[in-house]
């Protein structure tokens, strides 16, 4: 399968500091249920117990990693937070590779119908199995 990723440092994995943040949320004392209506609490209590759990097992994997997509299934709107040119590069994986959907929810394979509306995240501990990388003459911003 290909994959696509728009960025200045090719496949490098990065540090996820801006998404960190969002975990740091749930697993910190930050999180405060009582800032929410009370008739929605229960749904939220348990949507934040189910996502403290998934983070706590996957926290390694939140920490470095790329943002990328299938080819011939970009989102534009996940790259409006780019701010200059920024190049495009391809590269193939296996069908199989371990990947994290767009919101962090579910650890799935690439191949998952998931994948295509809003990219993935894949960790650092899979991209061994990232090969044939080269740039591409298109760019984003």
């Amino acid at each position: 399968m290909k994959i696509i990723r728009y960025s200045i440092v090719a496949f490098e994995p990065q540090e996820q500091t801006h998404h960190a943040k969002h975990i740091q949320y749930h697993l910190s004392d930050e999180f405060k249920l009582e800032d929410y209506p009370e008739f929605l609490r229960y749904e939220i209590q348990r949507i934040h117990e189910q996502k403290v759990a998934f983070y706590k097992e996957h926290l390694e994997d939140f920490k470095r990693g790329i943002w990328c997509f299938v080819d011939g299934y970009k989102s534009n709107q996940s790259l409006n937070h780019l701010k200059n040119k920024v190049s495009c590069w391809v590269a193939e994986v296996p069908d199989d590779i371990e990947c994290y959907d767009c919101n962090w929810e579910k650890l799935i394979a690439i191949s998952d119908p998931t994948v295509l509306w809003g990219g993935c995240y894949i960790p650092e501990r899979e991209m061994w199995k990232i090969r044939n990388i080269r740039r591409r003459r298109r760019v984003a911003c």
